[in-house]
């Protein structure tokens, strides 16, 4: 395997909109691609951020052209979003809903990604008609369908169960190496797992930008938001797949050792209606379909 990515310091984050939620916690968000268009909710990674879809991306062309209003946002504890130390999966599509009422969106898509995937999936479950569809990237599916055993963070995951507070106080030490060199910091905690092909996108300069800024935004908060992610999805979840009734695109990876494909053909075979699309991607790497997801989702322009 090819030696690291050199540091990359990531960027200041190129937006800073925050929401006041009902319950007087902060949200952040961005937006990017056609402000006119239709919109797709993005939720990011375990760990990234809502710089996922700040304006300047890789792929904001290709979603301005596709006529997609991309809208992207920070879980709690992420970011410039407040921690919610009870949250769930249903908390987090409530605080969808809430940011949804004040961009006066009355109904919308939703796409997450890696960690993203469940909570798109709680969205979509507990939101209804107002989810006119999800994209789901290299998902990952719940324990009661899916063990975590062969996740690329296996060992979070489970001290995620047996000892949250020796897991936050781990990525807490963690926290400022993600903020001074996020890739470096990427490199030691899934480095051994990349495929080639996410070695060929993190070589690209404009997502290794992209990637390092999102990651470097998401430890801002000593990653707490990613201690709350896995211990939420280590636990069970406060839904169940037959409760989400929109169509559903999953794209997953075949070289994908991060979340590996299982887990996407176990959320395919459980949801009412889905569709699976495997291609010859890793975990990095799969993020290139959004647009063409987006498109899929939406309709052309």
């Amino acid at each position: 395997m090819p030696t690291r990515p050199a540091p990359l310091t990531h960027a200041s984050p190129t937006s800073d909109n925050q929401m006041a939620l009902p319950d007087g916690r902060t949200l952040g968000w961005t937006q990017s691609g056609d402000r006119h268009g239709a919109p797709l909710l993005w939720f990011h990674g375990s760990p990234s951020s809502r710089l996922d879809a700040a304006p300047g991306g890789p792929y904001s062309d290709a979603l301005t052209a596709a006529g997609v209003r991309l809208i992207g946002f920070d879980r709690p504890g992420y970011g410039l979003s407040t921690s919610h130390p009870d949250r769930t999966l249903l908390t987090v599509a409530g605080d969808v809903a809430a940011l949804a009422d004040a961009l006066e969106l009355d109904r919308f898509a939703v796409a997450g990604w890696s960690g993203g995937g469940p909570m798109a999936l709680a969205t979509a479950a507990l939101l209804g008609s107002r989810v006119t569809g999800v994209a789901l990237l290299a998902s990952i599916a719940p324990a009661a369908l899916v063990d975590a055993t062969d996740l690329a963070e296996a060992a979070l995951f489970s001290l995620a169960g047996s000892d949250p507070a020796a897991l936050t106080e781990l990525l807490g030490g963690l926290a400022q190496l993600m903020r001074d060199d996020p890739l470096g910091a990427a490199w030691q905690m899934l480095g051994e797992h990349l495929a080639e092909t996410d070695l060929t996108a993190v070589s690209d300069p404009a997502y290794a930008a992209a990637m390092a800024a999102s990651l470097g935004e998401s430890a801002r908060q000593d990653l707490l938001g990613y201690a709350q992610d896995l211990a939420g999805l280590a636990a069970s979840w406060p839904f169940t797949c037959d409760q989400v009734h929109q169509s559903v695109v999953l794209v997953h990876g075949r070289a994908d050792r991060i979340v590996p494909l299982r887990h996407g053909q176990a959320l395919a075979a459980a949801l009412p209606d889905a569709a699976l699309q495997t291609t010859d991607d890793g975990h990095l790497s799969v993020i290139a379909h959004l647009p063409a997801l987006a498109t899929t989702l939406l309709g052309s322009p």
